[in-house]
């Protein structure tokens, strides 16, 4: 993670979006069958964990997100019924989808204690209380290894070592890093880059064809006039370096935020004639 120098600015998450998105899912989760059941107070105690006032006695989300707003905001985190229409996006679509889940999960659960024959209608209401409460505790007790540093770069780098570590990154995973940390965003409350770098995979996941973002960005790293010189750094592979070259344009005068800003008008076009029976790609 990384940490500004103000200690009342918020940490900002390079790696384990995904890990801290599931937990808040699952307690919303826990969270709305509680409420369900009647336990209106313990309801209330687990929102606590997911939303917060701040030093200046505001209310915010703990976990906090650009990409899905104001679903996530909205429909899952809000204790209590949504303000705001939803607009459901691939990424708002996977939201809905796991938080579901995780609550089926949950009901197959105290399903299977309502169905207990053997238990009177008292327990079994102390049972399903209970199994909620075991499964928030347990959450809580969820091991995390929290990196903080006050250098954005070194955040970015650690983030590129660690991964290489496990299952390898992806080109786009790493071509996305880069221009992450090349293009800072002028407004903390905007992140321009993640949402021009987001249009660029719906275009490639609303194609026709079957345009998938690695093999394109390997061959645009090839063809495009540039994208031979001298990779910057050695912790990337060739691949990622000859569209490093490209997008950033090594040896021309683009930037990043303009390079990126051209390959998404690029990419538009090439979806539209991948798309075309007679194209081949």
């Amino acid at each position: 993670m990384y940490k500004s120098k103000s200690p009342y600015e918020p940490l900002f998450v390079v790696d384990g979006q995904q890990r801290l998105t599931t937990l808040t899912l699952l307690l919303a989760a826990v969270r709305d069958d509680l409420d369900a059941l009647g336990h209106k107070g313990l309801a209330t105690g687990v929102q606590q964990l997911i939303e917060r006032p701040d030093i200046n006695n505001q209310t915010q989300y703990v976990l906090q997100t650009e990409s899905s707003y104001p679903f996530l905001q909205e429909h899952i985190q809000k204790y209590g019924p949504p303000e705001l229409s939803k607009s459901l996006g691939p990424e708002e679509e996977a939201l809905k989808a796991a938080y579901e889940f995780l609550r089926n999960q949950i009901q197959s659960t105290l399903t299977g204690i309502e169905a207990d024959q053997t238990l009177t209608e008292s327990k079994k209401a102390d049972a399903k209380k209970g199994k909620l409460l075991t499964i928030r505790d347990k959450a809580l007790r969820l091991q995390l290894i929290l990196i903080e540093l006050t250098n954005e770069d070194d955040a970015y780098l650690i983030f590129e070592t660690l991964n290489t570590r496990g299952k390898d990154l992806t080109v786009s995973d790493l071509v996305k890093n880069h221009l992450a940390r090349l293009t800072k965003p002028t407004n903390k409350g905007v992140d321009a880059t993640r949402e021009k770098w987001n249009t660029i995979l719906d275009l490639f996941a609303a194609s026709t064809a079957e345009i998938d973002i690695n093999r394109f960005l390997h061959h645009y790293g090839i063809v495009w006039p540039g994208c031979h010189h001298e990779p910057i750094t050695l912790s990337f592979t060739d691949e990622t370096d000859r569209w490093r070259s490209a997008a950033v344009g090594v040896g021309g005068d683009l930037s990043a935020d303009q390079g990126l800003e051209r390959d998404g008008c690029r990419g538009r076009g090439r979806a539209r004639l991948a798309s075309q029976p007679c194209c081949l790609y």
